[in-house]
């Protein structure tokens, strides 16, 4: 299991993410409102998350905490950069495609976060 604090850091994470997640379902979707509650997860991520150490962590762990922490620092970025693209798309497909692609890309990530915020449980 995963201390307090870091199930916590992870719970402020998923919080902000399935706010996000609700202005992109959204019909009209706007622009600057979804912009700044990536800009708020990403302040998230890199101040609370960036900075938890694996030295409190259980060492059998440390590895698949590591690995989790690796891809939802890797959505994290794929998100900005659909984003700026679904921003910058002129044509309505393009939008389309992009819209799709973050939300897979933020459904996933939740899932990855949720799994933090549970307190990485051993698998058995």
């Amino acid at each position: 299991m995963l201390p307090k604090s870091y199930c916590q850091a992870y719970h402020s994470l998923v919080k902000n993410l399935l706010t996000l997640q609700q202005h992109l379902k959204q019909e009209q979707a706007d622009v600057s409102t979804i912009q700044e509650t990536y800009e708020q997860g990403q302040k998230i991520f890199t101040e609370q998350i960036l900075t938890l150490s694996p030295e409190e962590i259980d060492p059998t762990l440390v590895s698949r905490w590591q690995s989790v922490q690796t891809e939802i620092h890797r959505s994290l970025r794929l998100i900005g950069t659909d984003l700026l693209f679904w921003r910058t798309s002129k044509q309505q497909t393009t939008a389309n495609t992009r819209l799709n692609l973050m939300s897979d890309r933020l459904a996933r990530m939740i899932e990855y976060c949720q799994i933090m915020e549970k307190g990485l449980p051993s698998q058995e």
